[in-house]
């Protein structure tokens, strides 16, 4: 297991020639028993990390080949000879479909990955001619959603969204219809279906993480900003949407909207001194919550006399 780590280490060398002796060794105790899948699975992985398709295929080929292949590796598989353009992707596709049968999970992953890699007809036919009952079952739907946009067929998505309603998922079904109103002119329906969205995501992180990968997605950048506010405010503990806002906002040069976060950020949390001075600063830059921000930096310059922050928001 040293040799193995140690391995997995030097394959990242710049040196040329310890990469090379790291893959071979590698190899080599891939046929062990105990390791060999394993370990298979990790050279696949790492071979397409470092764009060594050929490389990756044998793996992945010899992985395919043993008794414990899974689904996951022959989605690996899939995406190897996509890379590797091999003239027999299209074959090893219908064989995948096949096998997945009524199986929601592993119908959602194929299709997944064929909308990302363009065999959207393909799989928009293959998810319209699911048995019904497997078609309704989550996340299928949704899939097929995104399917539907990719294709850019609104007047079909719009009767796809309206033909049963989503449940557990239901602002997810809102944030389509969003989407679909604004591709057909309908602002104002378009935000409405959107703010419903957000309502009913309200409060669930993942679902609020969902709407925030729409919003990249689709490009809607106050959308974006809106969601990483309502994470960041609501899930103090959920530092990158604190990070990712404070960052929009130092680039935009939005001095008033950092003083709000920081504020927000610090009402939530009192004891933390970063943010106390960040807000103490920024309110006193921008001239606002004046006895407050004195308050603030008073107290900070007592706490700590010594520190160069606090001391340069004292004296500001």
């Amino acid at each position: 297991m040293h040799r193995l780590n140690l391995d997995k280490l030097r394959l990242r060398s710049d040196d040329p020639a310890t990469a090379v002796a790291a893959w071979r060794d590698l190899a080599a105790f891939s046929i062990e028993p105990t390791l060999g899948d394993q370990l298979l699975r990790f050279l696949t992985a790492e071979a397409m990390l470092q764009h060594h398709a050929t490389t990756a295929l044998e793996f992945s080929r010899q992985l395919l080949a043993g008794s414990n292949a899974t689904f996951a590796d022959q989605l690996q598989h899939l995406a190897v000879l996509h890379e590797a353009r091999q003239a027999d992707l299209p074959a090893f596709l219908s064989c995948l479909v096949e096998s997945s049968g009524t199986n929601v999970a592993q119908i959602s992953q194929v299709a997944i990955w064929m909308i990302g890699h363009e065999h959207l007809e393909a799989a928009r036919e293959w998810l319209a001619r699911l048995p019904p009952r497997v078609r309704r079952t989550m996340p299928l739907p949704v899939v097929e959603a995104d399917c539907l946009v990719a294709l850019r067929q609104w007047q079909t998505l719009r009767g796809h969204l309206n033909r049963e309603k989503w449940r557990e998922l239901a602002f997810l079904q809102y944030a389509y219809r969003s989407l679909v109103a604004e591709e057909f002119g309908e602002l104002e329906g378009a935000m409405g279906y959107w703010n419903s969205a957000v309502r009913e995501a309200s409060g669930q992180l993942a679902a609020l993480r969902m709407l925030l990968a729409l919003a990249n997605n689709w490009q809607r950048a106050t959308a974006r900003q809106e969601l990483l506010w309502a994470i960041a405010t609501r899930f103090p503990a959920e530092k990158w949407a604190y990070l990712e806002l404070r960052r929009n906002y130092l680039v935009t040069g939005n001095t008033r909207g950092l003083c709000r976060l920081y504020g927000a950020l610090y009402n939530s949390n009192p004891t933390d001194l970063v943010l106390k001075n960040n807000f103490a600063a920024t309110s006193l830059l921008l001239n606002a919550n004046l006895p407050l921000s004195h308050q603030l930096a008073r107290e900070l310059f007592a706490a700590a006399p010594q520190a160069p922050i606090p001391v340069s928001t004292y004296a500001y």
